[in-house]
């Protein structure tokens, strides 16, 4: 039974296949996030769209790095920076302020989190944390 749902995003997943015809783990990611992001039956979930779209773009192979970036340049920053203050919290974080702004704390508690300072750029501040945080879960190796 195939579902209709996701089939145009199917055919977009083959479009991030690399020179080599294999599919980069971004690549899958993205697909993840497009499937969310998307209508239909599995559409809904923004949240974890966002991040992996962030996971995808951390992964810095080939065009679905590329393409999840540009979704992410693409999202109103308010949305953004509420999946970086989300991160923050959930990386341990305290004292997190609320609203749709960065503040200088929350730069700061980037910067303890990554050890070094937290990018200036809102992207990349999310890719970053949501690199970190997956680093920081202690996936396997192969998976970096």
């Amino acid at each position: 039974m195939t579902n209709v749902a996701i089939a145009p995003t199917r055919a977009a997943a083959d479009d991030l296949k690399d020179t080599t015809g294999l599919n980069h783990r971004s690549g899958m990611v993205h697909y993840a996030a497009e499937m969310l992001s998307g209508e239909g039956s599995n559409a809904g979930d923004r949240e974890t769209a966002t991040r992996l779209y962030a996971l995808a773009a951390a992964q810095k192979a080939g065009k679905a790095t590329a393409t999840s970036r540009a979704k992410l340049e693409a999202m109103p920053e308010a949305q953004l920076v509420a999946e970086i203050k989300t991160l923050l919290t959930e990386m341990g974080a305290t004292g997190v302020p609320t609203g749709d702004a960065l503040s200088e704390a929350d730069r700061k508690a980037a910067s303890g989190l990554l050890g070094t300072d937290a990018p200036i750029e809102t992207v990349d501040l999310l890719v970053a944390l949501a690199r970190q945080q997956w680093i920081d879960s202690t996936p396997r190796l192969d998976m970096l």
